[in-house]
């Protein structure tokens, strides 16, 4: 996908993944936020 389409969503520009199934996303916004994925692991697990 190229990434100089215009769309009303704030894109992921770094992700770096942290302990304990967790992510740190910083936005093009330069915002900053911690995700657990811990229960997606698990969902996945799961479905295959």
């Amino acid at each position: 996908m190229n990434s100089q389409v215009k769309t009303p969503w704030v894109k992921a520009t770094i992700v770096i993944p942290l302990e304990d199934y967790r992510l740190q996303v910083v936005l093009e916004s330069d915002q900053q936020m911690i995700l657990g994925v811990a229960d997606l692991r698990y969902e996945v697990c799961v479905r295959h």
